[in-house]
């Protein structure tokens, strides 16, 4: 698994004096040319993903995620030009581990940008510089965008493209300070992403199943949308005789979502108005991932 936690990959580059690179990819063909041109240039890659606002942008941050944690090489997932707080939680929701304010963001936005960030773990950081402003020497310790270099383009979709793409990116790298047998460094246990499962057990009082069924929904619908929400589902037992009828499944981005998501305008009105009159009799557990396996094979 070489999905790494952001904040380390950049404290890790400025102790050393390296510069991680980064490329923006919009389909799968790219993605997988940029990481392998990464793992031939021997350097941690951030992946830049398209809009928030794209009609691709779940997609594309799905297949991210998914190859990032196969890749051989340390990577994070960056979501720039964040306009506002839906659209950082959008981001965050979907596998962004580091976000980029648009220039026009207010300070009020950046504050509430920078709390859904901080939750997540997911450091805000500036614009990077481009390998073409002369103030981005190849020396100094931070990240560079390549992507206004990167020509990308090629024919099909095939394997030849994804090469071709990879020599492209691995040339692109090649002027940045190598990093030489540092990566091994960034992908120990420490630095990678832990999801945790916001896991809850529960009966119901006072609402027969249609009830039931219509605040299960709302609750889909309003705290599916908290930054840091990965994932919810909220089910009824198989057995009718189980001990406890309904559950919940929140998986959070990071630990520190907890007391974000607890104390979460949505959140708050969600369980104090809906939820916990109708379920005083509730198991509530938090749990960080020990081990994990993916399209059935085990994440390292």
């Amino acid at each position: 698994m070489a999905l790494v936690d952001a904040g380390a990959l950049m404290a890790v580059a400025r102790e050393l004096g390296k510069v991680v690179p980064a490329l923006p990819v919009t389909d799968v063909t790219e993605l997988y040319g940029a990481l392998r041109g990464a793992e031939r240039a021997a350097m941690p890659l951030i992946v830049t993903l398209p809009s928030p606002s794209s009609p691709f942008h779940e997609a594309v941050a799905a297949a991210v995620e998914v190859a990032a944690e196969r890749a051989g090489v340390p990577v994070v997932i960056l979501q720039a030009g964040v306009a506002d707080e839906a659209d950082a939680a959008l981001a965050l929701n979907r596998g962004a581990t580091a976000l980029v304010l648009a220039a026009e963001a207010d300070a009020e936005t950046r504050e509430a940008v920078a709390a859904a960030a901080g939750a997540c773990g997911a450091p805000l950081w500036e614009a990077a510089p481009r390998p073409d402003d002369p103030e981005a020497l190849p020396g100094q310790a931070g990240w560079v965008d390549l992507g206004r270099l990167w020509p990308r383009g090629g024919e099909g979709r095939g394997e030849a493209a994804v090469e071709a793409l990879a020599d492209q990116a691995a040339g692109l790298m090649g002027y940045l300070p190598a990093w030489e047998g540092h990566l091994q460094r960034l992908m120990a246990p420490e630095h990678r992403r832990t999801p945790v499962d916001h896991v809850i057990l529960f009966n119901v009082e006072g609402l027969d199943e249609t009830g039931v069924q219509a605040m299960l929904e709302e609750g889909a619908r309003v705290l599916g949308p908290i930054a840091g929400v990965r994932d919810l589902a909220a089910g009824v037992a198989v057995k009718a005789d189980a001990a406890y009828r309904y559950h919940w499944m929140v998986r959070f981005a990071h630990p520190n979502v907890i007391p974000y998501y607890r104390d979460h305008p949505a959140h708050v009105a969600f369980a104090d108005g809906r939820f916990r009159p109708v379920a005083g009799n509730r198991v509530s557990i938090d749990y960080r991932h020990r081990a994990r396996a993916r399209g059935g094979r085990p994440l390292d």
